[in-house]
């Protein structure tokens, strides 16, 4: 319920990020959300940043104590995730 209440207030160019964070692609595919399959799972560690596993459209949410500390969790996630094809770490030319 507050990641929903996250993603509502979200601009849409961070809306777009998480999409990237956790599906690996920064729009909704056709179908909206529910097209996406998002899955959401706890994550063990209580108040730590969230994972995600963009091969299978999950996230690994903690447990947050309120709305403002998953925000923040959330942001850092999203602006320091970097894939690996992102920086190009393969060496792969084309």
């Amino acid at each position: 319920e507050m990641l929903i209440d996250a993603l509502v207030k979200m601009v849409p160019a961070k809306r777009g990020q998480f999409l990237d964070f956790t599906t690996a692609c920064p729009r909704l595919p056709p179908g909206g959300l529910e097209a996406a399959r998002l899955v959401v799972k706890p994550s063990q560690t209580p108040g730590s940043l969230p994972r995600a596993r963009t091969c299978v459209n999950e996230l690994y949410l903690p447990r947050y104590e309120n709305l403002e500390q998953l925000e923040k969790q959330l942001a850092c996630a999203i602006d320091n995730a970097e894939g690996l094809y992102d920086d190009n770490r393969m060496g792969w030319t084309g």
